[in-house]
């Protein structure tokens, strides 16, 4: 296995890179019964000579599949059918796991996800773990708390500390599937929303215009949106498009070309701007990637937000294709490249902010304090701008 998996469990319980999903061959194979391969090898061999962005000529008739593979690009890879259902799932929002975000420094929970397991065992948000299974941790440990958990097989123990409470409470949760959302969102400064995408997936739209509509419904009050894609991976392709038009009245979202420099698709925005267009600042940073990429190209060609972050952006501007094998995994390929509404491409590029910020420094803004943005020079950063967004939009 190459990237992909290790990058699946290791934010929080499971989050995708950019990848868009066909099951066309899988339901081809269901229909088509004298389709058959000789080997699993042989299979692979032919998807890749089908749907592979770049023509392969393979002399080593006897390459067998980890061979074949790593031949290609660093996003293309073999998966299981254990990963591929992974896979399937993260797509739908729906993770396997026990629901919880951690502070890695501090070994502070951060956020206990509603439904999951961890919920429902009664672990809550500003517990300190103290120990899991039977590894202590402590302040600014080289332990990584993520892999522990997404490490133990079915049932995790975790000892924590709670501020209320004089002794330690041990809590032990079977790991399981649940819906864990895409976002979160609150007012912040009284006047702007603050809206945190953490991957694109099937509910993310859904979930923004419900943010829109119940958390932040008032847009004569509401002077201005936040929308932060800071770690961001990705997600799927066709959530990426579907969240750009939402701000979106016009313009191209994103084009595609395949091989041959053919290209594939162009996605145009459907004249449906949710805010009715009130001003966006989008806060990246380096690990902004795939589909968040492509959301924060959308916006900033379109001249609809303004990008504020101390890095340029990953700049991983291919788009993988799911294709189910008959033995039930799967291959994760490469098979086109995408690039920006103004036509330059992302891959090994990435996206500029229009204002480059560093925490180190920022000093206070001046801003009155509030829950969110007096601990986050990024977010103060995106504020001011808004508030003085007639000089910036």
């Amino acid at each position: 296995m190459q990237s992909f998996f290790r990058i699946f469990l290791a934010a929080i319980i499971g989050i995708m890179i950019g990848l868009t999903f066909s099951f066309d061959d899988f339901f081809l194979l269901e229909k088509h019964e004298s389709r058959k391969y000789h080997s699993l090898r042989d299979e692979v061999l032919d998807k890749v000579h089908q749907k592979y962005i770049n023509e392969i000529n393979y002399e080593n008739k006897s390459a067998n599949i980890d061979q074949i593979i790593n031949n290609l690009d660093k996003y293309s890879e073999y998966i299981d059918a254990s990963e591929y259902e992974n896979v399937v799932l993260g797509a739908k929002g729906i993770y396997r796991g026990i629901g919880l975000k951690i502070d890695q420094y501090h070994n502070i929970i951060t956020n206990v996800f509603s439904g999951s397991p961890a919920e429902e065992a009664g672990i809550m948000k500003g517990d300190k773990i103290v120990k899991i299974n039977n590894q202590f941790v402590h302040d600014n440990s080289k332990i990584n708390l993520r892999d522990l958990i997404a490490n133990s097989k079915i049932d995790t123990t975790i000892t924590i500390s709670r501020s209320s409470i004089s002794d330690d409470l041990i809590f032990k949760i079977k790991k399981r599937n649940f819906l864990l959302p895409s976002t979160e969102s609150k007012v912040v400064d009284s006047y702007y929303c603050y809206l945190k995408i953490d991957t694109f997936n099937n509910k993310t739209k859904l979930e923004i215009s419900n943010t829109v509509k119940n958390n932040c419904n008032s847009i004569s009050k509401i002077q201005g949106f936040v929308i932060d894609v800071r770690d961001n991976p990705g997600g799927t392709l066709e959530a990426a498009i579907d969240v750009s038009d939402l701000f979106l009245k016009k313009g191209v979202i994103v084009s595609a070309k395949g091989r041959d420099n053919e290209i594939i698709f162009v996605r145009t925005a459907s004249e449906n701007d949710i805010l009715y267009g009130l001003p966006i600042a989008l806060i990246i940073n380096k690990n902004s990637a795939s589909a968040a990429e492509i959301f924060a190209g959308a916006l900033q060609d379109n001249k609809r937000a303004i990008l504020v972050g101390d890095a340029t952006t990953y700049g991983k501007g291919s788009i993988q294709e799911v294709v189910p094998l008959s033995n039930g995994g799967a291959l994760i390929l490469t098979t086109a490249r995408y690039f920006r509404p103004s036509g330059d491409p992302i891959s090994d590029i990435g996206i500029k902010p229009d204002i480059k910020i560093s925490y180190k420094n920022t000093k206070d803004l001046g801003m009155k304090k509030s829950e969110t943005s007096n601990k986050d020079a990024y977010l103060s950063n995106a504020i001011t701008l808004l508030k003085n967004r007639k000089n910036y939009f």
